[in-house]
């Protein structure tokens, strides 16, 4: 597992990254280090938490979506030209605040 987390302004923080490799996916490991993560934003004073996600990740748009985020943006990836080149990103969010406990399945 990978995650972290940081960029906290104007009540804002970021999720930067959260991995979970294949084997332990589905046991509520990803959850659990969501959870760290969000419990560290609140403790910074985080009310709205934001992640970025490819689009077409069939794994990471439904964990978030299932955790309280919704889709806010629809972000392409631009050349430096400005032209849209590849897949861009989805970026969602979702309001914090009480910090979060919960056991691993």
């Amino acid at each position: 597992m990978a995650a972290g987390g940081g960029g906290l302004s104007d009540g804002h923080a970021e999720v930067y990254v959260l991995y979970v490799m294949p084997g332990a996916l589905g046991r509520g490991f990803g959850t659990l280090v969501l959870d760290a993560i969000t419990n560290q934003h609140i403790a910074l004073g985080a009310l709205e938490q934001w992640v970025s996600v490819t689009k077409g990740n069939d794994l990471g748009i439904p964990f978030y979506l299932a955790r309280g985020f919704e889709i806010r943006d629809d972000v392409p990836r631009l050349k430096r030209s400005g032209a849209v080149e590849g897949v861009g990103n989805l970026r969602l969010s979702r309001r914090i605040g009480e910090p979060i406990t919960r056991a691993c399945a």
